[in-house]
């Protein structure tokens, strides 16, 4: 175990004003020298004295945050997911005209598992996935306007942050900068 927030918060969030994270959770989101996020095991030690310390052991949550390759999913249990999983969080984005949405993101190995257009709008189910996990998203764009919304559903609360995060980052790209 390396390093401690020194928090004595219950996971509210530390004096320094780091994301602790959720004690069940077991994952804690921190910023790295380079400035990227990256997730660590976090537990708690010894026990109720509000001192959390990072694992840095458990090398799926060191390092930028990478989805799977060639990550499949069937379409019933797409569906499924989708209604049990909560929402972990939306991104609001304007479009540039012409951007392939599908392409980018394909390259990030996030993949389209259905798209169709109705009237002015098209709407994406796209799936990614990290180790186990699954990350579900539903983006609807104008084709008027090229405003894009889109709503990240996960089993995990943390990682399902960090995918959206993550998302808006990719997402970045295509995107025109806020006002």
């Amino acid at each position: 175990p390396v390093g401690c927030c020194c928090c004595c918060c219950d996971g509210e969030g530390g004096e320094d004003g780091g994301d602790v994270g959720n004690e069940e959770e077991g994952l804690v989101m921190m910023e790295n020298s380079g400035g990227d996020i990256e997730l660590r095991p976090l537990t708690r030690t010894p026990k109720g004295s509000g001192v959390y310390v990072i694992d840095d052991s458990d090398a799926r949550y060191s390092g930028q945050f990478r989805l799977d390759e060639g990550a499949a999913i069937d379409p019933d249990d797409f569906q499924q997911e989708w209604a049990r999983y909560e929402q972990r969080g939306s991104i609001e984005v304007k479009l540039y005209p012409g951007s392939d949405l599908e392409k980018l993101l394909a390259n990030n190995h996030i993949s389209c598992m259905a798209s169709g257009t109705v009237g002015t709008q098209v709407k994406y189910y796209f799936f990614a996935q990290k180790d186990s996990h699954h990350f579900l998203v539903e983006m609807i764009m104008s084709t008027a306007t090229y405003e894009l919304v889109a709503r990240v559903r996960s089993k995990d609360a943390i990682l399902g942050r960090f995918f959206v995060d993550h998302l808006e980052q990719i997402l970045q790209h295509i995107s025109e900068p806020n006002d």
